[in-house]
């Protein structure tokens, strides 16, 4: 149930994507892991980027 509510929510946010940052650290995680969450954010971005630039050539 938890997943389905994350899922609509990215589903509903412009340009959002719901991604799972994988850790043994737990909800910690993205405290500790800053290698893998800046791989995630880093991979957000430069999608983010590309959208923008459809956007304004379509324009």
């Amino acid at each position: 149930m938890l997943y389905f509510r994350r899922r609509v929510l990215a589903d509903l946010i412009p340009h959002a994507q719901l991604k799972w940052l994988k850790s043994i650290h737990g909800h910690d995680g993205f405290l500790i892991d800053m290698t893998a969450l800046n791989e995630l954010v880093i991979f957000f971005r430069q999608d983010l980027d590309v959208d923008t630039e459809k956007d304004t050539s379509t324009g």
